[in-house]
């Protein structure tokens, strides 16, 4: 086998492996990124939030439809209505006023059938900021308002 053949065959390979994607995924959700979501036609794709849906916007919806499951609220099931190269995006908000942005992207050889939004990193990042906010008010506090154990014996 020539080298020219052989180089080739792993242009080919990696190609192939370098634009495949898991059918199941897991995305630890970073709100400064967009992610993407690969959708082939005729095929569903099912996304599970951490929280209720309340409400779902799609880019191009003629091309793409998205509803919320009927028995599951907190998903939502995507179709690609018909065959397409045009991508779009899917913003979705939640019971808890999270917004989550997504790129749809078409694809005849790339397709998820399951993804699941995490974004326990985003909200335990939430909850440490909120406590640093209630520790610094509590530290800030007017002296006049906390008066000393002495200071109420003489008082009595």
């Amino acid at each position: 086998m020539s080298s020219t053949t052989v180089y080739s065959l792993l242009l080919i390979l990696l190609t192939f492996t370098a634009n495949s994607v898991e059918r199941i995924e897991n995305f630890d959700i970073d709100r400064k990124r967009v992610n993407k979501i690969y959708i082939a036609f005729a095929k569903a794709c099912v996304i599970r939030f951490p929280d209720t849906v309340e409400e779902i916007r799609v880019g191009i919806p003629q091309l793409y439809t998205a509803e919320t499951s009927k028995t599951y609220a907190r998903e939502i099931t995507l179709n690609l209505s018909q065959e397409s190269k045009n991508p779009s995006n899917l913003i979705v908000r939640t019971t808890n006023e999270d917004i989550y942005v997504f790129d749809l992207v078409p694809s005849k050889h790339n397709h998820q059938d399951v993804v699941y939004v995490d974004d326990s990193f985003y909200k335990a990042k939430k909850k440490i900021k909120n406590i640093k906010k209630t520790k610094l008010f509590t530290r800030i506090k007017p002296k006049h308002l906390f008066k000393s154990k002495l200071e109420k014996v003489v008082n009595l």
